[in-house]
């Protein structure tokens, strides 16, 4: 253990100027790439979370029940979830008229921990324009959570005004039905016709007995008269009781129009406002706005570390990797004996061994004979 440490030591040793080499340049590049590149800017901003009123409109009650803390943790997650949709980029580039570098912005949200704040912030080189940017995308973030949110209320209130508009036509039918139908009959209301000619005919018989008990004559002249305006009266009560069904019929109808249509007419009237309370997420509040950062990043410190130590980290592999390069071309190779050509005639000359037993022939079988 203790020979391979040394073993590095003395290779780190070695080649210690490939090491402050290949640092230098790196801290050299570095800081000539900070000093010639753009000032970059921060712009910040903070958002206040808060647990969602429930809008209670008795058509319309879709909300879940659930603990404030639980509210509180959705209302962050769905802030940061819009906040990071592209339908909230595109509009922003869209309203700003961002181009270039500029429309290719990223902001990053941090949720504070046990504050209900989320905090978002925006870099670039230009200082009015981020926080421009940064103050626009949040307010268009928090119109869209209302959108989100009042989908609901506005579909329901949608199909509410076609019912309404359907009931408003039915009532309108019905009371001109009805209307038609007393014109028809030159009644205004039955019930008080009916109830007019009834006293009207007490009064003609009331007036037939006293003709006939003032008058001496037997017939008396004004009696036929009399009872001429009593038939007719009795006819014409004959004729508006014939009038009742029908007309009680078309009574009910106009109520049972106006009774749907003021139904709807006030549901319709509670989504619209449920549709409107929605639109103003009032559970999203920002308590600082985005202002123009007076003083650009200052990253250099950490920049310059990251870079010395990364450089380090790589010239050290480097100069293990060449060490061990070296070492494999500078090891001897083991000699291979030469046989000299002197040696190589005499061994060809050399008389062959005869002592070498002579090969039999294998027995032939009989057999085969």
């Amino acid at each position: 253990m203790a020979k391979d440490i040394s073993y590095v030591f003395k290779t780190l040793w070695k080649w210690r100027w490939l090491i402050i080499s290949v640092v230098a340049v790196s801290v050299v590049s570095i800081g000539l790439g900070t000093s010639s590149s753009e000032p970059v800017y921060k712009a910040k901003l903070r958002v206040q979370i808060s647990a969602p009123e429930r809008e209670d409109v008795a058509l319309l009650d879709q909300y879940r029940y659930a603990s404030e803390r639980e509210a509180v943790t959705l209302a962050g997650n769905i802030f940061i979830e819009v906040a990071s949709s592209d339908e909230v980029y595109n509009r922003t580039r869209d309203l700003l008229n961002l181009t270039g570098n500029a429309a290719n912005y990223s902001i990053d949200f941090t949720q504070i921990q046990d504050a209900d704040l989320i905090e978002a912030g925006v870099e670039g080189e230009n200082p009015k324009l981020i926080a421009r940017i940064l103050n626009t995308h949040v307010d268009i973030t928090i119109e869209q959570i209302g959108e989100l949110r009042s989908l609901s209320a506005r579909q329901s209130k949608n199909h509410l005004g076609v019912q309404l508009s359907i009931a408003d036509e039915n009532l309108r039918i019905a009371e001109d039905t009805f209307t038609q139908f007393k014109t028809e009959n030159g009644i205004g209301s039955l019930a008080a016709e009916i109830s007019r000619n009834e006293r009207l005919l007490e009064e003609l018989q009331l007036q037939r007995d006293r003709i006939l008990l003032d008058s001496n004559e037997v017939p008396p002249p004004k009696l036929a008269l009399v009872d001429e305006l009593i038939e007719a009266r009795r006819a014409t009560i004959q004729r508006l009781v014939l009038l009742e069904p029908e007309n009680n019929l078309l009574e009910v109808n106009v109520l049972q129009a106006r009774e749907t249509h003021q139904l709807l007419s006030n549901k319709y009237t509670e989504a619209t406002l449920k549709e409107r309370f929605a639109r103003t997420p009032n559970f999203v509040q920002v308590i600082e706005p985005a202002n123009i950062p007076q003083l650009p990043l200052d990253n250099s410190k950490q920049m310059l570390l990251l870079t010395i130590i990364g450089s380090i980290g790589s010239s050290i592999l480097l100069a293990l990797l060449l060490e061990y390069l070296t070492a494999a071309d500078n090891e001897p190779q083991p000699a291979i004996p030469v046989e000299s050509t002197q040696s190589i005639i005499e061994r060809l000359r050399a008389p062959k061994r005869t002592d070498a037993p002579a090969l039999r022939k294998p027995p032939v079988s009989r057999e085969l004979m």
